[in-house]
């Protein structure tokens, strides 16, 4: 049995929240509720997701950031993601979720 050595966060900032850790399948749930919690107390804006402590991420994950992204705009946010990594990057671009994806 693997033990995830890198547990993921979820911590609220000014504008948005900052994710550090690991956004795979297995952890995606528990991680969705916490983000979804913090967009709902967000007032409306720009609500940026810092992305940049990620240190894994898997299609679980590329599809836990499209959910936020959409809570957002239910919120009438926008919703803004920094410091996606290469791998990331290159998971939205392989199923061509740029137009999708706001960096």
């Amino acid at each position: 049995m693997m033990t995830n050595s890198n547990p993921p966060k979820v911590e609220q900032r000014e504008k948005g929240m900052t994710i550090s850790g690991s956004l795979i399948f297995a952890n995606v749930t528990t991680l969705l509720e916490k983000g979804c919690a913090l967009i709902k107390q967000h007032d409306g804006g720009s609500f940026v997701i810092d992305c940049s402590a990620i240190t894994r991420i898997d299609s679980a994950g590329i599809a836990l950031l499209l959910e936020w992204q959409r809570q957002s705009k239910n919120k009438n946010s926008v919703c803004r993601f920094v410091g996606l990594s290469n791998q990331a990057q290159s998971l939205i671009q392989t199923y061509r979720l740029q137009s999708l994806i706001t960096a």
